[in-house]
């Protein structure tokens, strides 16, 4: 008596299964798309990373030689125009110091003062903050720095500034320097206001 043969019957994947397994596919394939569009991407140019930083423009101001309440060691009048600048600062980094600098006549106003080291200028880095004149810096109306010049500085953000310097004699442009809280430094010239009284600057302080 022959034994009856037995075939094994391979049932195919219905329809509805073929088309859930492709629509899981294609959804896990544009998760990993959008995952790889969103995650941060390295900059193929280095010096964007600066751009990132903080950002300064100046110019001069309208108020420049019209104001005086600046001398070159106190918040007072002295008889002479300040030059004014206005000063705009984004950063996510707090401003430590400011400085107005005119290097071919070695004249520098900052807001540092007493003994602490000035870190910024060819011609006074490395000195005490004594030697250089005052510079008052407002913010909305207000000075921001004490009668001493020292600031205490600024915290990360906008800023849109005034900077009050008494006038020496000269028309140069002026480079102004924002040195922030971890060493960062950004530098801007601006043109130099019309020449007036003070003939030039030294050891902090000054001769008409």
């Amino acid at each position: 008596m022959m034994t009856p043969q037995v075939h094994s019957v391979r049932r195919m994947p219905s329809v509805a299964v073929v088309v859930a397994i492709a629509g899981l596919t294609g959804a896990l394939a544009g998760a990993l798309t959008t995952w790889m569009m969103m995650r941060p991407q390295p900059s193929p140019h280095p010096e964007c990373a600066i751009a990132a930083g903080p950002r300064i423009a100046a110019h001069v101001s309208k108020r420049s030689r019209t104001i005086d309440e600046m001398s070159p060691t106190t918040f007072a009048q002295d008889g002479a125009p300040d030059d004014v600048f206005d000063l705009v600062i984004d950063s996510p980094t707090p401003v430590q110091h400011i400085f107005v600098v005119r290097e071919e006549q070695g004249l520098q106003w900052d807001t540092v003062d007493g003994d602490t080291p000035i870190p910024y200028g060819r011609t006074f880095a490395g000195r005490a903050g004594g030697v250089t004149w005052h510079l008052g810096v407002r913010e909305h109306g207000q000075w921001v720095n004490a009668p001493t010049s020292e600031l205490t500085p600024l915290a990360p953000g906008h800023h849109e500034l005034e900077l009050v310097a008494t006038a020496p004699q000269g028309a140069g442009p002026r480079v102004i320097a924002v040195v922030f809280t971890d060493g960062t430094v950004r530098q801007v010239a601006v043109a130099g206001p019309d020449p007036r009284t003070y003939e030039t600057q030294g050891g902090g302080g000054y001769r008409r």
